[in-house]
Order: C-alpha cells, then sequence, then structure tokens
C-alpha cells in the first residue's frame, strides 16, 4: 500500500479535504490580483512590512484540517481507544493550543511553561499529557495540581511524586516510558529507543519501578510509552 487510502479524507460536507501533509504551501494560500501571496485572506508581503522579517505564519484553516484528519483517520483505521495528541515542541502559544484542543486533540507539553501556555489557552487538565527528561519538583507540583497526566521517565520522578501522594486529594495518573532497546538506523542525535538513551526505563528496571507503584496508592500507572 501507498499510504495514499490515508489521506484525503472526506471532509464534514462528504467531499474530499485536500491533505496538509501533501501540501508545500497552507491550503489558504494563492497568488492575488498584485501577484502577491496570500495565506488566509492575507497579503504576506503586506504582513512582512507590518511585521518584519523573518516572518512565521501559521494558517488556521491548514492547522485545524490537519488535526481534524488525523482524529478522524485513528477513528476510522484503529479499533482500539486512541486519541491525537498535539506536540508543544512543533509550536506553543495560547492560539494553536486552544485551537488543537477545540479540534478534539490532546496536548503534550515538555516543561511548566508549555504546561501554563495550555492551561491558559483553557486546554483541560485531562487532556494534557506532562513529557520531559529533567522536570522540577516545581514543574511536577503544578502538573499534579492541573489534574494532567506525567509521563514518569526515570526514579527521580518517580520518588518525587511518591512524596507528593500524601498531600493529594486524587490520585496521581501516571505513564511510565521505556525505552525498548531498539537501534533505528537515523542519525544519533535523534535515536531514543536505544537502551542507553537519556529518555526513560530500561525495560530490566520495569520489575521494580511497578513495584515500587503498587506500594504507592495514590500513584495510578494507566500505561506504557515506549519510543523508536
Amino acid at each position: 500500500m501507498s499510504g495514499s487510502q490515508y489521506i484525503s479524507e472526506p471532509s464534514r460536507n462528504g467531499e474530499k479535504e485536500r491533505s496538509p501533509n501533501q501540501e508545500m504551501l497552507p491550503l489558504t494560500a494563492r497568488v492575488n490580483s498584485r501577484d502577491c501571496l496570500e495565506i488566509g485572506g492575507c497579503d504576506v508581503q503586506e504582513l512582512v512590512l507590518q511585521f518584519g522579517s523573518p516572518l512565521y505564519i501559521l494558517d488556521e484553516e491548514t492547522l485545524r484540517t490537519a488535526c481534524r484528519q488525523y482524529r478522524e483517520a485513528l477513528k476510522r483505521y484503529y479499533p482500539g481507544k486512541a486519541s491525537a495528541i498535539y506536540a508543544s515542541k512543533a509550536w506553543n502559544c495560547l492560539a494553536v493550543c486552544a485551537i488543537a484542543a477545540s479540534e478534539g486533540l490532546g496536548i503534550d507539553v515538555a516543561s511548566g511553561g508549555e504546561l501554563y501556555t495550555a492551561i491558559k489557552a483553557g486546554v483541560s487538565g485531562e487532556n494534557l499529557y506532562f513529557h520531559g527528561n529533567n522536570k522540577s519538583r516545581a514543574e511536577l507540583d503544578f502538573a499534579v495540581k492541573t489534574g494532567c497526566t506525567i509521563m514518569v521517565d526515570n526514579w527521580l520522578e518517580l520518588e518525587t511524586l511518591a512524596e507528593m501522594v500524601a498531600s493529594c486529594d486524587s490520585p496521581i495518573e501516571i505513564v511510565v516510558r521505556l525505552t525498548p532497546g531498539i537501534e533505528c538506523h537515523t542519525h544519533e542525535y535523534i535515536r531514543t529507543g536505544h537502551l542507553d538513551s537519556k529518555f526513560g526505563f530500561d525495560p530490566n528496571q520495569l520489575d521494580r519501578v511497578f513495584a515500587s507503584i503498587s506500594k504507592q496508592s495514590g500513584l495510578e500507572c494507566i500505561g506504557l510509552q515506549d519510543d523508536e
């Protein structure tokens, strides 16, 4: 299969939608009567004159279409329970978080600042997932208060959360991150699944990890995360 069957999903009116993943430019891009590039009804030349260059332009229609197509493709082709989640590292700001959430996506964050931005954008804690391998105690405390799911990356995080349990009114929802020991043939700087990766627990540690979690009634492990 070429994968084309997963692209160009039907839109709400039954017609085929253009896929942002197949387009070099935003979906609303066109050349206007002045022979200038226009995105989202805005003349790019005028935007540069107003805001300066370099200028990053994010098209709302393209973002919403991509969110919707990922969500609907999961629903259509994956039989189990699943959620599409927007990665804040792509671009984290109030508007983007609000748009992604309004389209039914969860948001993953990797710092207290990204978590704060998502909360201020109106994203509920139950739709937030806190990643990262160097979360501070203050960040973990903030995450617990928001009610988001915390991706536990190492022993220090697990021990810190265990200490926080006593002062929590409800269980802390966590996901355990592991390194599966997969040696992908890609650039060494972007590999994350090999055993000596800085992310996650070694598979040989999992028995100890789950034994530790089982002793904490206030920690609720809902799953595993692995990388390739």
